[in-house]
């Protein structure tokens, strides 16, 4: 919870003081490890933290999750948040680090998340003794984030498409031909 907590308040002091931080500073406060348990509940498979943190992949896993989730935020909401004052993205930090435009800079934070993708796969299928309901639980959050962010933010703003989606993948149950349902 301190990890959360801490990084909450530096970005709550950049937006105060009006200042914007490099790129991998913001990815590095924003992005925090999100398990405050002693244990967690994955698949129905009780998995203890300590036994996740000793492998060599959890860290890179959880971090490669929540960057992407983060960066797929920050494409679909820039503009919004922006209009309303919000703290600086990531793309804001590309911009003023790199003396790019924000085209350009979208572009290299879409580039940063295949690079993530890459590496999360790799920590995920490269010699990883975590359990399978772990991995792929974070490799989920990867591919919950492009659904939710394609095309839009689908959280804050929704249009019909984005409600129908989560609607139709989330919320009502799949009928399978055979069943007895």
């Amino acid at each position: 919870m301190q990890v959360i907590s801490s990084g909450g308040k530096m970005a709550s002091q950049w937006l105060q003081t009006d200042s914007t931080r490099i790129f991998g500073e913001r990815l590095d406060v924003v992005v925090g490890e999100c398990y405050t348990s002693p244990r967690i509940r994955v698949d129905g498979e009780k998995v203890a933290i300590e036994t996740l943190r000793k492998s060599e992949n959890y860290q890179g896993l959880v971090r490669s999750s929540s960057s992407i989730l983060r960066l797929c935020n920050d494409l679909a909401t820039y503009t919004a948040e922006r209009e309303k004052g919000d703290a600086p993205s990531s793309i804001d930090c590309y911009m003023q680090e790199h003396d790019t435009n924000e085209e350009e800079s979208r572009e290299a934070v879409r580039d940063l998340i295949v690079e993530t993708w890459k590496k999360m796969n790799k920590d995920a299928y490269d010699r990883c003794r975590l359990p399978r309901s772990f991995t792929n639980s974070a490799m989920n959050l990867g591919r919950i984030s492009h659904c939710l962010y394609q095309n839009g933010d689908g959280i804050s703003a929704p249009n019909q498409e984005k409600k129908y989606q989560i609607n139709s993948l989330f919320l009502e149950p799949i009928l399978v031909k055979g069943s007895e349902n």
